[in-house]
C-alpha cells in the first residue's frame, strides 16, 4: 500500500512533504519492507529531499532490519557530509552491532558518536552497554554499568541490560546482586 501511495503521488506529480516521506520510510522499515524502503530512500536522496530525520530513519531502519553494512555505510556518508544526526541513529546501530557481535563495527560507531559528542545520553549508553555485553567485553561493560549506577543515571532498561548481560556472560553472582 505504501509504495502504491508513493507511485500514485509520483504519477500525479504530487510531491509529498518531508514529514510524510519520513513517516512512509519509517513505516516501510517497521514492516520489514526493506527493498521498498531502500527505493524510497534512494528517491529522497536523488531528489535532495532527505533531511537529518530521513538519515536517522534510514540508518536506524537498516540497522533494525539487520542490514548492518548498509546502516554503517549510511552513517559514514552522513558523517562525511556532516549531516546533523541524533543519538538515536547511533543507538539503533550500536544495538545492531551487539546483536551481530560486530565488535569492530560497533567501535567505529562509538568513535563517530564520541567525536560528534552524541555518546552521553542514557539511550546511547544503554545501547553501548548492550553492545559490550553481547560482544563479551565484560570489563568495558562493567565500567559503563558502574558509571550509570554510581551516577544514579541507570534506569529500568539499564538494570535489565546489566542483569541479562552479566547472566549471559556467566557472571550470575553479579546479576543476582542487581
Amino acid at each position: 500500500k505504501a509504495m502504491q501511495l508513493l507511485e500514485e503521488a509520483n504519477d500525479a506529480d504530487v510531491q509529498l512533504s518531508g514529514h510524510a516521506c519520513n513517516n512512509l520510510l519509517n513505516g516501510m522499515f517497521q514492516c520489514g519492507e526493506v527493498q521498498a524502503a531502500e527505493q524510497l530512500w534512494q528517491q529522497l536522496r536523488d531528489r535532495k529531499q532527505a533531511n537529518e530525520f530521513t538519515w536517522v530513519i534510514a540508518i536506524g531502519g537498516f540497522a533494525g532490519c539487520k542490514q548492518l553494512d548498509k546502516a554503517m555505510q549510511l552513517l559514514e556518508e552522513a558523517d562525511e557530509a556532516d549531516v546533523q544526526l541524533s543519538s538515536h541513529a547511533f543507538s539503533k546501530l550500536m544495538i545492531a552491532c551487539g546483536d551481530a557481535s560486530a565488535l569492530v563495527t560497533g567501535e567505529k560507531v562509538h568513535a563517530i558518536a564520541t567525536r560528534r559528542k552524541l555518546a552521553h545520553g542514557i539511550e546511547y549508553r544503554n545501547s553501548r552497554l548492550h553492545f559490550l555485553f553481547k560482544c563479551g567485553e565484560l570489563q568495558a561493560a562493567e565500567e559503563i554499568w558502574q558509571e550509570l549506577h554510581d551516577g544514579k543515571e541507570a534506569d529500568a532498561h539499564s538494570f535489565g541490560i546489566a542483569i541479562g548481560g552479566f547472566a549471559s556472560n556467566k557472571q550470575l553472582d553479579k546479576a543476582m546482586q542487581l
